[in-house]
């Protein structure tokens, strides 16, 4: 192989893995910025048992598991089943996004909230995740009895 075909091969490979993860870093930004400010943290950390209630509660087995998420790991498992601390901290990415999010079409809001869950894995522990949505929870009017026939 002569040199000139290693350089184009060492072009091709940089632009790929430009591409690659250059692409979804900057969606990630873009997305954050539809966000003048990032979510609070939570008032009040729940205890480890009432992590693993709300854990068990959702539906998942085993202990709550810690999960960093990055853009690029977003993108390539969007066809999977979420790991469970995609979900809760999806919720408070969606809770937030209806309090101060200013996306206007649903294209924007999806990278808005996305984004924020991305953020949201990497800066907060499980802990506060887990607390934070106690506190939606909290907040939820509760749930009406079924119709009587």
């Amino acid at each position: 192989m002569n040199l000139r075909w290693v350089k184009r091969i060492s072009l091709t490979v940089g632009f790929l893995l430009l591409v690659v993860h250059g692409i979804p870093w900057s969606l990630y930004q873009f997305g954050l910025s539809s966000f003048s400010k990032m979510p609070d943290k939570p008032a009040r950390l729940i205890s480890i048992r009432d992590q693993q209630a709300l854990w068990d509660k959702a539906g998942f087995q085993g202990a709550p598991q810690d999960q960093k998420l990055n853009p690029v790991s977003y993108i390539l498992t969007a066809d999977q089943m979420p790991e469970p601390m995609t979900l809760f901290a999806g919720r408070i990415a969606a809770h937030h996004f209806r309090q101060s999010g200013s996306a206007i079409n649903p294209a924007a809001r999806q990278l808005a909230v996305s984004a924020l869950t991305i953020w949201l894995t990497r800066n907060w522990s499980t802990t506060e995740i887990l607390s934070s949505v106690a506190e939606l929870e909290a907040m939820l009017p509760p749930p009406e009895p079924p119709a009587v026939r």
